[in-house]
């Protein structure tokens, strides 16, 4: 996750890591607030509203505007959790 320096690059990687751990049809054609909702259908909690406004919007805002490292924790939060409840058998 430290490769990624902005709420872009942060998306991807969440975006490609969903990819891979589930259908791509569930998962390719999410963004907005239903990519919002899927993340925390996944890891089973609600997203921070920061985290929200900057995956729906702070893509397209200028860097100062997204406190990207709040988003960074929950990107890495998610692909942690994702993966353990994916080896529990909790898609």
């Amino acid at each position: 996750m430290e490769s990624a320096t902005n709420v872009a690059g942060i998306a991807e990687i969440l975006k490609r890591t969903a990819l891979v751990g589930f259908p791509r049809t569930d998962v390719a054609a999410l963004s907005g607030s239903a990519w919002c909702q899927w993340l925390a259908e996944t890891c089973g909690r609600q997203l921070p509203a920061a985290v929200a406004d900057a995956l729906t919007v702070g893509v397209f805002a200028k860097e100062d505007v997204v406190n990207v490292s709040e988003v960074r924790a929950f990107a890495s939060d998610w692909i942690k959790s994702h993966v353990e409840r994916n080896r529990a058998g909790k898609k």
